[in-house]
């Protein structure tokens, strides 16, 4: 697990400053104490932790979703905004939501009929009333649902608290929707990538 400091990084905008900031964590625990992070988020394990081939060994569902739902208890607030790029069925919406039930979350998903223009690595295609079904189900009030592909869209929220980029798993859309991000971010803002390999960083 890789996480780096975002402070003064919307001033900097230079990947080689996050580069020289990457730190390698052997769990969640070590991330939740480097960030100062004393509150557990809440989620359902057995659902989380579901194995469905290789690239689940190692926890990862699980790790992933105790630092998605981490941050989002540990950063909630009347005036906290998160995003979540990737919707797809909407379980990780619906654990933001419950983790951070005083904040807003937006969460975008490609619609159907631009799938194809979402890339080569975006990993499956939904009607739209599958779109977010899971936090609809849970009745999540604080989420906003917005169809769009990010390489057309421009983010419209004043500020961003907590991201998570999980839409197209192409390079150019991850470095795109990286960048879009942090230029709504502030100092002490969290992203959140589900892609992320800092050797693979554009040069």
């Amino acid at each position: 697990m890789e996480w780096y400091a975002l402070e003064n990084v919307v001033q900097e905008q230079s990947l080689e400053y996050l580069r020289q900031r990457i730190h390698t964590a052997n769990s969640p625990e070590y991330i939740f104490k480097a960030l100062g992070w004393n509150k557990s988020p809440q989620f359902n394990r057995a659902e989380i932790d579901e194995f469905v081939d290789y690239s689940d060994l190692n926890d990862r569902r699980l790790k992933e979703m105790e630092i998605i739902a981490g941050a989002c208890v540990n950063k909630d607030s009347n005036e906290t905004v998160i995003l979540e790029i990737g919707t797809a069925y909407g379980r990780a919406t619906k654990y933001m939501s419950l983790n951070a039930p005083h904040s807003k979350i937006y969460t975008i998903n490609i619609p159907p009929e631009e799938f194809d223009e979402g890339g080569n690595y975006t990993t499956f295609s939904l009607p739209v009333d599958k779109i977010g079904v899971e936090y609809r189900d849970m009745g999540c009030e604080n989420v906003i649902q917005i169809l769009e592909n990010t390489l057309h869209w421009t983010p419209s929220m004043n500020h961003i608290d907590v991201a998570f980029i999980d839409g197209s798993h192409d390079s150019d859309f991850v470095y795109q929707d990286t960048l879009k991000v942090l230029s709504k971010c502030k100092p002490g803002s969290i992203i959140i990538w589900h892609d992320f390999n800092p050797n693979m960083i554009y040069q």
